[in-house]
């Protein structure tokens, strides 16, 4: 019999023979890939602080600049504007006739004191043309209009001629006023020139920036014609990257569960108590009135008129009341405030307040009379202060000479003789 071939391993012996580990050259490979790599070229700054300094210096220097031209020259136009219409205005009541402005005197100023006003809304109307005659001093001549409001010739010359010159250097006053008053328009010339200042500032740092850009861009187009320095330029492709030698694990780490705690949930009852509180106090101060100072006004009543009569039945006249006391005042309706004007005194409460004095002069309440009642008793403290006028069918009925005591009477009726 043949005897079998042994197979490797059956004499107990293994297979492999471990032999020591060959040495790699791993420190000639890091180098010869460091030899490989291309140095990182880091640019060098470019150091600017001086020039940008300059820079910043120029551009504050120049908008400080356009700022103040553009502030100036408009004041200067605005200026010049307002003084020719200074000169146009002067000049046009210069040529004016001196006739015109007694035409003025006589109508806005002695009318308005003898006459007062029909319906109008100011107590002091007739009161301040009144203080008006009484500025004008003619030595022998009278003015005030207080004191001839009875005399048969009330407009003398001399006095309309006077009150004219008051009245037209008034008128250009009061024309020169609104004039000036576009010298507001300086506020928005120094904003003008503010804006102005800022715009150049940033138009000039804006320059700056493009002739930089410009310059840098040229400077990059002269550096693609010639290769680098180490030989490697902008056409060839870059070297491969580095390799990698040592690398370390990144330990993560996982978040932890951790339980939310649910929001605490609000009281019913505490929300609808507060939303209740918080409807009582609007609706509380929705009916607290905001009042504001009272006012003359006409057109919210009737026009109350009183007629009376003295004994004799031959002086009569009535008392006329047109105004009311108004406040305004705001009140919420809805989701709004709204502003409403109401009255706490009616005219014929006025009309009441004075008829106990004309009583006092000797004359009776009448329903009606018959005549024109077209004489007012031209004092102006019984506008000013009762807010009611009187008009009587004449001065001097009893005496052609001299005025009635039951018509003085009236006329001397004032709060202040009380």
């Amino acid at each position: 019999m043949t005897k079998p071939t042994p197979r490797p391993g059956d004499d107990g012996y293994s297979l492999y023979v471990s032999d020591p580990t060959p040495s790699f050259p791993l420190e000639r490979i890091r180098k010869q890939d460091e030899e490989i790599q291309i140095p990182p070229t880091s640019p060098t700054p470019h150091r600017r602080s001086h020039p940008d300094r300059t820079l910043k210096i120029l551009s504050i220097l120049l908008a400080i600049l356009a700022g103040c031209a553009i502030t100036g020259g408009s004041t200067y136009a605005l200026a010049r504007d307002v003084q020719r219409s200074i000169e146009n205005s002067r000049g046009a009541m210069n040529s004016r006739d001196y006739k015109h402005w007694m035409h003025i005197a006589r109508t806005a100023v002695y009318d308005a004191c003898y006459h007062g006003c029909t319906n109008c809304n100011n107590p002091s109307y007739a009161y301040d043309a009144c203080a008006k005659t009484a500025e004008v001093n003619i030595t022998g001549v009278i003015c005030d209009g207080n004191v001839m409001w009875n005399w048969k010739d009330r407009y003398p010359i001399a006095c309309l001629q006077a009150i004219g010159e008051i009245c037209k250097r008034d008128m250009f006053r009061s024309a020169r006023r609104n004039h000036l008053k576009k010298f507001a328009y300086i506020v928005l010339t120094v904003l003008a020139g503010v804006v102005g200042g800022f715009l150049t500032y940033g138009i000039f740092w804006c320059w700056v920036c493009q002739y930089r850009k410009h310059i840098a861009a040229k400077a990059r187009q002269k550096s693609a014609v010639w290769p680098r320095e180490n030989g490697y330029g902008y056409g060839q492709p870059p070297p491969p990257p580095p390799t990698m030698w040592e690398s370390g694990t990144e330990k993560i780490s996982t978040p932890l569960k951790t339980g939310v705690a649910p929001p605490m949930k609000a009281s019913k009852k505490t929300g609808r108590r507060s939303l209740s509180w918080g409807q009582l106090s609007l609706a509380a101060l929705a009916t607290v009135p905001g009042k504001a100072a009272a006012y003359p006004c006409t057109g919210y009543d009737d026009v109350a008129n009183q007629y009376f009569v003295d004994a004799n039945r031959s002086t009569f006249g009535v008392v006329s009341g047109w105004m009311s006391n108004c406040y305004r005042y705001r009140r919420r309706s809805g989701k709004r405030w709204c502003t409403r004007t109401r009255r706490n005194v009616a005219p014929i409460d006025y009309v009441n307040e004075i008829l106990p004095s004309v009583v006092g002069c000797g004359f009776e309440l009448v329903e009606a009379v018959e005549g024109d009642t077209n004489l007012r008793i031209a004092n102006p403290l019984i506008e000013k202060e009762w807010r009611v006028t009187i008009r009587v069918n004449g001065y001097n009925l009893t005496k052609s000479t001299e005025t009635d005591r039951s018509i003085q009477c009236l006329h001397d009726i004032s709060k202040s003789n009380k």
